[in-house]
This record gives C-alpha cells, sequence and structure tokens, in this order.
C-alpha cells in the first residue's frame, strides 16, 4: 500500500510542469500541515522543513535545466483585449529570490522549533509559513502584474497571519503593517485597472516585454508610473 502510495505521489509530480512545482509545493505542504495542526505539531515542523527544502531543490532545478521555459494557462477571457491569464517566467532576479525565499523558509522553521514551542497556534504557525513561501515563489516567477499582484497579495496575508500569533504589541503592529502595505496594494491594483484600459489591454501587464517609455502611455502613463512607483516605495 505504502509502494502504491509513493508511486501516485511520483507520477503527481512528474505531471506538474517545472515552473510549476516549487508553488505547487509550498501551497499543498501548507494545506497538509494545517490540517495536522491540531493533531501533531511534531510532524508540522517535519513537514515545514522537508518543504521547504523541497521548495530549495525545485528551484535549483529550475536554474539547471528549465531556465529557458515559460508557463502560461489563460484562465478568463473577458473580451478580446483583456484576459486573465497565469504567465510564469524565470529569471536570474527571481530565481534569486525564489531559492532566497526557500532558505529563509528553512532558517524560520529551524528557528521557530524552539520560539513557537507550546504556542496553541504553532501547528498554524509552520502552514502560514508555507502559504507565504508560496505567494514568494508566485512573485518570483510571475511573468505578468497580476500574477505578481496576487501573490504578493498571499505573502502579505500570510505574514500578517504570522505576526498576529506573536505576544505584546504584536497584533497592534501587525495590523499597522498590514495596512500600509493594504495602501500599496490598492495602488498596483488601480495600476493594474488603468493598464488594462488602455490599448493592448491586459497585453500591458507583461514583466517581459521590455522597457516601455512612460511618455508614449499618454497622461495615463505617468499615473501609472506613480502608482506602481508608490507600491515599490512601500
Amino acid at each position: 500500500m505504502i509502494g502504491s502510495v509513493i508511486d501516485n505521489l511520483d507520477s503527481w509530480f512528474r505531471s506538474i510542469p517545472p515552473l510549476m512545482l516549487p508553488v505547487a509545493l509550498a501551497l499543498a505542504g501548507g494545506v497538509l500541515v494545517y490540517l495536522l495542526s491540531r493533531i501533531s505539531r511534531t510532524l508540522c515542523k517535519l513537514l515545514a522543513l522537508v518543504v521547504s527544502l523541497g521548495v530549495f531543490v525545485a528551484g535549483g532545478s529550475i536554474i539547471s535545466g528549465a531556465m529557458d521555459r515559460s508557463f502560461t494557462w489563460e484562465w478568463l477571457s473577458l473580451t478580446k483585449e483583456i484576459s486573465f491569464s497565469v504567465n510564469l517566467v524565470p529569471t536570474v532576479l527571481g530565481m534569486t529570490v525564489l531559492v532566497g525565499a526557500a532558505i529563509f523558509a528553512t532558517l524560520i522553521t529551524i528557528y521557530s522549533f524552539r520560539a513557537m514551542a507550546g504556542s496553541y497556534w504553532e501547528g498554524k504557525f509552520y502552514a502560514y509559513l508555507l502559504w507565504a513561501l508560496g505567494g514568494a515563489c508566485i512573485v518570483a516567477l510571475a511573468g505578468n502584474l497580476l500574477v505578481l499582484f496576487i501573490g504578493w497579495e498571499l505573502v502579505t496575508l500570510m505574514l500578517f497571519l504570522m505576526v498576529n500569533q506573536g505576544a505584546g504589541d504584536a497584533k497592534a503592529g501587525g495590523a499597522k503593517a498590514y495596512g500600509v502595505l493594504g495602501f500599496a496594494d490598492a495602488c498596483l491594483l488601480l495600476a493594474l485597472a488603468l493598464l488594462a484600459a488602455m490599448d493592448g489591454g491586459s497585453a500591458n501587464w507583461s514583466l517581459t516585454r521590455g522597457p516601455v517609455v512612460v511618455s508614449a502611455m499618454g497622461p495615463a502613463g505617468y499615473v501609472v508610473y506613480v502608482l506602481i512607483m508608490t507600491t515599490m516605495s512601500l
């Protein structure tokens, strides 16, 4: 029976596109840890450590053999020019972020073995950590602004939930930080809407089309530029 389960898991992993593997590992691992959070805290710790290391290995495999690949899935098409699609593209900067996030998540997991010991929500902390790692992987591989926005929203929410488990003034600090980041997210969302309203529609969200001259986009281009710079500064 165990051999059958291992074979099924192996076939499932092989069916996942290479660029989706680190994301799938982190998100699925987070779900599993969440379900086990009130059953076995020790198992949650071990799973968090294994999944974080697994994401690191998956990132290394992309660097070694899949840097020339991309992944595109059109989720919803509203008009000829506006469609919502998942577009993942590996870049040197993005893979640095992905591998760095996996290392950081591994170190946080090890540190939390002692720091979170005995906490009521200890198991869920590791689920939030893995989901934050999954969001970081999405941001690192994002091929368009919509995917980046979704990944960053996931990271923001999970970090808020993690900070919210702290003692003392942690909840107040987390709420303030979440409010600031929420304003930054609103700026990026408005920029997405303005870009979609321009000629080219959702194609303007692409992060792989090279430099764009702001003045060529008209007055709205300067508004988009300010909104994105505001998002980055916060």
